[in-house]
């Protein structure tokens, strides 16, 4: 009787970067949108300006705005009072934040 071993370790390692990615993927366009619900509209180039981006090499997702000033918006300035959207956006968002990769990781069998 000869008793065999397969290794799965490497399939398993790449399903769950695949499932990685989906999630962040997921999570980019959820907080782009509450993001840009989030948005103070004059004359919509801010809004229209929010993205993401997914870094796969590193596994990191990016939300931002690439507008000069939406950093004053956020953050604000001297004279002008601070429009947090972005922060806002992750920070209100924790419980259907952790939903979101759960559901991820379900769909892909972890």
């Amino acid at each position: 009787m000869s008793v065999q071993v397969t290794n799965n370790i490497p399939t398993a390692l790449n399903d769950l970067k695949t499932v990685k990615e989906t999630a962040l993927y997921a999570l980019g366009e959820f907080l782009k949108t509450e993001a840009q619900s989030r948005t103070p509209v004059d004359t919509g180039l801010l809004i229209s300006r929010n993205a993401y981006i997914v870094d796969k090499e590193k596994s990191k997702l990016i939300v931002g705005n690439d507008v000069e000033y939406a950093i004053d918006v956020e953050k604000g300035t001297s004279k002008q009072k601070a429009q947090p959207f972005i922060e806002p956006a992750v920070r209100d968002n924790i419980l259907p934040i952790q939903n979101i990769v759960k559901a991820e990781m379900k769909r892909g069998g972890f």
